[in-house]
């Protein structure tokens, strides 16, 4: 992947990630769309900037082909990568959204399960479609 594509691939992750996420916690939490938006959209130049900096680092220690990854390289790929955000995740959700490190644990719990589920499933979809090579194409 050329530094374009990363930046590509990373944007396009973070835009359907929180298409999903923000209505999604709005509702849960009772929390207006905008705070939620606002804060998820901070949060996301965060991951965005992390997602950046861990990709290339697995990249360089991940002999297989990006096409070539199974589930078991994606599985650990997700929980690294989850592992290195929650370090972070608590203290700013609490701050951020002003609610208590218990109740931004939670919250982090429902973003981590969201993010297993999701990350293999859109570097799959994004691997198998190539759509920023599509696009270059075009």
């Amino acid at each position: 992947m050329t530094t374009l594509e990363k930046i590509f691939n990373v944007i396009l992750f973070e835009v359907v990630a929180l298409s999903i996420l923000v209505p999604s916690m709005s509702y849960l939490t009772n929390k207006p769309l905008q705070t939620l938006f606002f804060a998820a959209l901070s949060f996301s130049c965060i991951v965005v900037t992390w997602n950046y900096i861990f990709n290339n680092l697995f990249d360089s220690l991940c002999k297989t082909p990006r096409v070539e990854r199974g589930l078991k390289i994606r599985t650990v790929h997700t929980l690294l990568f989850e592992a290195g955000l929650i370090v972070i995740a608590i203290p700013a959700l609490a701050w951020f959204l002003q609610i208590t490190f218990f109740e931004a644990f939670i919250v982090e719990l429902g973003f981590l399960v969201f993010f297993l589920f999701f990350n293999p499933a859109f570097h799959f979809i994004y691997d198998k479609t190539q759509p920023y090579k599509r696009i270059v194409r075009a």
